[in-house]
């Protein structure tokens, strides 16, 4: 699917704080657990908390604005942990 990167916003559509280890999605419920296919940011588990607004399919929560910038685009797999 087409992810990218986000930095900006303090609080996701779930009421939590955003963190680097969230993600927003519009097709999977908030609470969703996935795997990405590869690391990003370190890390391959991530949690669904916030919802996009438009752009891509999934977009990723970056610890900072050049690391979202150094991202860009990608195509990313994933599948459901729970």
């Amino acid at each position: 699917m087409d992810s990218t990167c986000y930095h900006e916003g303090s609080i996701t559509a779930s009421g939590n704080s955003v963190f680097v280890g969230e993600v927003a999605n519009n097709f999977l419920p908030l609470g969703t657990r996935i795997r990405l296919d590869r690391a990003v940011f370190g890390l391959r588990d991530f949690v669904i908390l916030d919802h996009i607004g438009w752009g891509s399919e999934l977009d990723i929560y970056g610890p900072s604005e050049g690391a979202c910038d150094a991202y860009g685009r990608e195509q990313m797999g994933f599948s459901v942990v729970y």
